[in-house]
């Protein structure tokens, strides 16, 4: 009897219906083997345990191995990048977004897109620079800014001129030129392209003019422009601002016989030096003016130069030293002034004697711009340019273009490429007959002295 009631009990002591006790692991997470059921061998599972097994964590593969180690780290730091807050201004847009540039990663170490165009797979790539504002604003804020300077710095006829030509209010750096132009000293006129450094110069200059034929004193100008069409415009605004006067101005070229009956001459040193050589009033010469004098002062017009500066005696320059002397006040020009330029200009005029009209924007990007940089092959580039001279041309009357391009070879390349595609000419042959005429005797292989 003893016997029978022993073996009930240990039945019900391991019988599945009976409630299963959770088993207790060690440290190691293992069960002793006392604890492991009789009735039913299964591998233990996590809810049989008080205590939660532990996970292993595994790192995800986010940059290619690869890479080496310092590619690694710039690519985890652009992945680990917050994104930006809906009001954060983005400056700088790329085609891949983890290159954007916002506002308030000023000041950080940043990459463009741009650093890894050598490769041809990144083939129509593109960065865009982001303008500021629509508006420029480095007009003089105060109205009638103009009356300002008349008739000590501006003159009347000058003035009406230039409202003439819907010029309301001068720029930052023409408002400083007019000014600084009364002093004796050279000048030195720094400032980005677009705000109007030409009148800058021109205005006071046809100014000075008028007012010394006043007074009986006939002075001249001489003008050095890089390239004919700079020369060309260049006449163009000065013809425009003397056209109610008597002064003459004239443009040097090869065709034309020279005639020494100017106050202004406007041409290319080349051209200015052949003309100089036949002038018999080289002593009237009292104002010398390098536009773009970043390109003028390079080696390649240095020998052009030198010559004009022997037939025009510079004022305080290295040659023609002392407080008191006398020649040519000399007006450099220029949308860029780095130290090496500087030291140029030291070397044609004296230091203490030059005076600098720096713009604020110098060397910086205007605010108003927007500015597009497309990585495209060589073979694409006339179905691009077709593509987005396409869409300019649906704008209307807003659908003019320039295009600037490494030679002229290249320019006229690329202007009968791009008409074939168009299937309209690019050039007006009423209007710019000549200038399709040098296109046409460039594709013969007619280059040379009409470029």
């Amino acid at each position: 009897m003893k016997t029978t009631c022993f073996v009930t009990r240990t039945l019900r002591e391991f019988s599945s219906r009976s409630r299963i006790a959770k088993l207790n692991s060690d440290s190691f997470g293992s069960l002793c083997p006392s604890d492991i059921r009789i009735e039913r061998l299964s591998w233990p599972k996590s809810h049989d345990f008080e205590t939660a097994a532990p996970v292993r964590s595994v790192k995800k593969l986010e940059v290619p191995l690869s890479l080496s180690k310092k590619k690694r780290e710039q690519l985890l730091k652009l992945q680990e990048r917050q994104p930006p807050s809906v009001n954060d201004h983005c400056l700088i847009e790329c085609s891949r977004r983890e290159f954007n540039l916002h506002e308030s990663q000023l000041g950080a170490f940043t990459s463009l897109c741009s650093r890894f165009w050598e490769k041809n797979k990144y083939s129509d790539d593109w960065f865009v620079i982001k303008r500021r504002t629509k508006v420029s604003n480095q007009f003089v804020k105060w109205e009638n800014t103009w009356e300002c300077y008349v008739p000590d710095r501006l003159h009347p006829v000058v003035k009406s001129a230039l409202e003439e030509l819907g010029l309301k209010s001068p720029t930052f750096i023409q408002s400083q030129c007019l000014k600084a132009f009364l002093s004796t000293h050279h000048l030195f006129i720094a400032a980005e392209t677009g705000c109007g450094k030409t009148i800058a110069y021109a205005a006071p200059l046809i100014t000075k003019l008028l007012h010394q034929k006043q007074k009986g004193v006939f002075e001249k100008a001489v003008i050095l422009a890089v390239t004919s069409s700079l020369k060309s415009q260049i006449a163009v605004v000065l013809s425009k601002l003397s056209s109610k006067t008597d002064l003459k101005i004239s443009t040097c070229s090869k065709e034309a016989d020279f005639t020494d009956d100017w106050d202004v001459l406007v041409g290319t040193p080349g051209l200015v030096e052949k003309c100089l050589r036949k002038s018999k009033y080289l002593c009237d010469v009292k104002h010398l003016i390098l536009d773009e004098a970043d390109m003028l002062l390079d080696d390649s017009f240095t020998s052009v130069l030198t010559e004009i500066f022997s037939f025009i005696p510079i004022a305080n320059s290295i040659t023609n030293t002392g407080l008191t002397s006398t020649g040519a006040r000399v007006i450099f020009s220029s949308a860029t002034c780095p130290e090496q330029l500087e030291s140029l200009a030291d070397g044609v005029v004296d230091r203490q004697f030059l005076h600098y009209i720096r713009s604020p924007r110098l060397h910086s990007l205007l605010h108003n711009l927007e500015l597009k940089f497309i990585r495209v092959r060589e073979k694409d580039k006339i179905a691009r340019l077709k593509e987005l001279l396409t869409g300019d041309m649906t704008l209307g009357k807003l659908n003019e273009t320039m295009v600037f391009c490494k030679g002229c070879k290249k320019a006229v390349l690329q202007i009968f490429q791009l008409a074939s595609r168009l299937g309209r000419p690019l050039i007006d042959t009423d209007v710019n007959g000549a200038i399709e005429n040098r296109c046409l005797g460039v594709q013969n292989g007619l280059e040379g002295s009409k470029i």
